[in-house]
């Protein structure tokens, strides 16, 4: 008899099997929103994001999970501290916060701009 524990990867992926227009249509709204956000953000400023342009509700929001799953596989979003959730549901659990490749390039320009400054005394 197999055992019908799925591990956290199976488990994304049946969401995202299960719920593939959903996925499809958040991902690609997330693709853009991610390049232009520079500041850090989380699942909740996604969705409310995602929301406030006329995305409708998935079916099942943990779908959202698979999205960032695969931002941060195709490295596109990097983990970069942790907030609580706005969202009273998730009574002010700690959410993961992100930021763009495109964010992270930038303060990585600044950062190596602050080793050229010439100070005189």
């Amino acid at each position: 008899m197999r055992n019908n524990i799925q591990t956290k990867e199976e488990s994304i992926e049946s969401v995202i099997d299960g719920n593939k227009t959903d996925y499809d249509n958040i991902y690609a709204f997330a693709e853009i929103w991610v390049k232009n956000r520079f500041k850090w953000f989380c699942s909740d400023d996604l969705k409310d994001a995602y929301y406030e342009s006329g995305g409708e509700k998935p079916r099942e929001p943990k779908v959202f999970g698979g999205v960032f799953r695969f931002l941060s596989k195709n490295k596109l979003i990097f983990p970069f501290g942790y907030t609580t959730s706005r969202n009273k549901a998730a009574h002010g659990r700690m959410l993961r916060t992100w930021i763009s490749k495109e964010y992270k390039a930038k303060q990585a320009g600044n950062a190596s701009n602050n080793n050229n400054l010439k100070l005189e005394l």
